[in-house]
């Protein structure tokens, strides 16, 4: 599996920055609406049995959030609430330019 360490090592490794956010709606919110997506690390639930990696690209206009499944064209072609991705987490990882 992924461990977490990949996606703030490679971030710098290509120029990005990567910062742990608080695992909070507010969080993820403020995130996206600047333009970082964020990388949520789940746990079991919906998305996978024992944990997987979901990337949050953006809000829409009525506040859901559009996510990239790699598991999942199904669960990439919808929109998901933003505290239903939130309550999943285990991490949350947002990013920019460094």
């Amino acid at each position: 599996g992924t461990d977490e360490r990949f996606f703030q090592e490679m971030a710098e490794n290509i120029g990005l920055r990567s910062d742990v956010i608080d695992l909070s709606v507010d969080a993820v919110r403020a995130a996206l609406a600047d333009g970082r997506p964020v990388v949520a690390h789940v746990g079991p639930g919906t998305f996978s049995r024992l944990g997987h990696y979901l990337v949050l690209t953006a809000l829409t206009d009525d506040g859901k959030v559009i996510i990239n499944d790699s598991y999942s064209v199904e669960n990439s072609s919808h929109t998901w609430d933003v505290d239903h991705i939130v309550s999943e987490s285990i991490a949350l990882y947002a990013y920019s330019r460094a």
